[in-house]
């Protein structure tokens, strides 16, 4: 059984514990909860823990008005171009 965790604040040590024993798994990263930089390092802790990080999917959502989510950079080009987003994304010529 494929296990997925909902990553947390205060979750790293958890994950990379849970992951490792596990020997895989997954690790859902809100973009809502870390910045560009930290969703990056704990990715690659994520992997180096024998998981794969996946993105919670509302980071696609355009009507959020969170103020951490609406501040990745990703954010002005969802907001703008909300059906590009999931048809293939923006195509400029």
């Amino acid at each position: 059984m494929q296990m997925y965790l909902q990553f947390g604040h205060g979750m790293m040590a958890h994950t990379r514990e849970l992951l490792s024993n596990w020997k895989g798994g997954a690790a859902i990263l809100s973009p809502r909860d870390l910045t560009e930089a930290q969703l990056q390092r704990v990715a690659v802790d994520v992997v180096k823990s024998g998981g794969e990080p996946l993105l919670d999917p509302q980071c696609f959502s355009t009507q959020a008005d969170h103020y951490r989510l609406t501040k990745h950079t990703y954010w002005n080009v969802v907001s703008q171009y909300p059906n590009e987003v999931y048809l293939g994304g923006v195509r400029t010529a």
